[in-house]
């Protein structure tokens, strides 16, 4: 909340400086991670945010600043992985937005919690409840843009984890007796 208000100046020197149509950018921003979209050389524009943020006396991260040629490579920005595709109907280039593999991975640890041998105790109901909680609220994050692939696999992942854990539950010793 501190880097929204604090970086609400950055913000509103972009608008009053009218930078986007000056610098041929916009800025995107949520609290203290931005991308910043050039067309053309983004030299200037970067040179420009850096000097505002110098006399905001904040600096970038060196580190996690990178330069993308979007147009070849994807980038990640809160939890997506951003770059252009080609849609295999028209040829025709579109930006592709899905969930990055880092978001893939920590939803699969919070399934793999739930369903973990020793959750066996805890009332099914709860449980049940808790996963459709967590997932719910992940899907309902990532369901903008084209993931609706990763979407698959992680319904097929929560599929098959809830049916192993039942097979701990119920003391199955033939894994395949869970898919009757």
């Amino acid at each position: 909340m501190l880097a929204n208000i604090y970086l609400n100046i950055l913000d509103r020197i972009w608008e009053r400086h009218d930078l986007a149509k000056t610098q041929k950018a916009r800025l995107v921003r949520y609290a203290d991670d931005m991308v910043i979209m050039c067309k053309g050389d983004p030299t200037p524009t970067y040179t420009t945010v850096e000097r505002i943020l110098e006399k905001l006396e904040l600096t970038l991260n060196k580190e996690k600043t990178q330069i993308k040629d979007s147009r070849k490579e994807t980038f990640g920005f809160l939890g997506f992985d951003v770059g252009m595709s080609r849609s295999i109907h028209t040829g025709k280039h579109f930006p592709k937005v899905e969930p990055s593999a880092k978001s893939l991975q920590r939803i699969k640890e919070k399934i793999k919690q739930f369903t973990q041998r020793t959750m066996s105790p805890v009332p099914i109901d709860y449980l049940v409840n808790k996963l459709n909680q967590t997932v719910r609220g992940w899907s309902q994050y990532f369901h903008y843009g084209h993931g609706h692939q990763k979407m698959k696999k992680i319904k097929y992942y929560l599929e098959e984890r809830l049916r192993l854990h039942l097979g701990y539950r119920h003391k199955l010793k033939n894994h395949g007796a869970a898919y009757t």
